[in-house]
């Protein structure tokens, strides 16, 4: 796989969750906590460390970076 072929592939991982379901789980508004948390799932994916399709592990992220119970 070239450099150009992984970069293309990176920028396709995406996080478990979406907005709204990030906001309807966490009890959340739109902003920029929600923006920082979505971000950081899509690190976490792009990383390694959560699978793109992981929603249940992605919650639990989330809540642990928000500090959210």
């Amino acid at each position: 796989m070239t450099p150009i072929q992984e970069a293309q592939d990176i920028s396709a991982l995406t996080s478990p969750l979406d907005g709204k379901e990030l906001m309807a789980l966490l009890h959340l508004p739109p902003g920029k906590k929600l923006g920082e948390a979505k971000e950081y799932l899509t690190g976490e994916v792009v990383e390694g460390r959560l699978a793109p399709d992981d929603k249940d592990g992605a919650e639990r992220l989330a809540r642990r970076f928000l500090g959210v119970k």
